[in-house]
């Protein structure tokens, strides 16, 4: 009986500490940005997104609309985390459109057209759009890591705890000293 109960601790302690490696490594996640307006687009972007984890793959269309369900469609053909859209409006406003998979949520956001007077002012507007997507792709994204922190917080609850108050981990059907 000793040597069960040690065996099965020894168990438990290695099951820990491979869950724990196994989520101390931060998620990669996977965007796609789709009918960028031009390659200076892109580099902006990749730029704006490199040390949020993220890795970018660029798709040439496949949600036109701008609606949530065209995006999802998009993020499973990618099975991508997050899908963006920078558009030029008609009048020339950009349009940042992030959908994230996990929530399924859509957030859009416009960046002010300036008098397209210059390349520099071209240049200016594509990379206030990769900050404006930089922001939501960072509240996106503390928000997945703070919920998966709550999970593994609550998967990390104590199986039983004594009267002592002590906490046993359980192995089989019997509690463990």
């Amino acid at each position: 009986r000793g040597r069960q109960g040690w065996l099965c601790g020894v168990l438990v302690a290695l099951w820990g500490s491979i869950i724990a490696a196994a989520h101390a490594q931060p998620k990669d996640f996977r965007l796609v940005l789709v009918q960028p307006e031009n390659s200076e687009l892109i580099m902006r972007v990749e730029g704006q997104t490199r040390d949020l984890g993220v890795t970018l793959q660029v798709a040439p269309g496949g949600w036109s609309s701008g609606a949530a369900d065209q995006a999802a469609a998009v993020a499973a053909e990618h099975g991508a985390d997050f899908v963006a859209r920078i558009q030029r409006s008609s009048r020339g406003v950009l349009e940042v459109r992030v959908y994230a998979v996990g929530p399924r949520s859509l957030r859009a956001r416009r960046v002010p057209a300036r008098a397209r007077s210059s390349r520099l002012t071209t240049s200016a507007e594509l990379e206030a759009a990769a900050l404006v997507l930089r922001g939501e792709l960072t509240a996106l994204i503390d928000a997945e890591r703070e919920a998966a922190e709550a999970q593994r917080a609550s998967d990390a609850a104590p199986v039983e705890t004594g009267s002592s108050g002590s906490t046993r981990a359980r192995c089989g059907s019997k509690p463990l000293q």
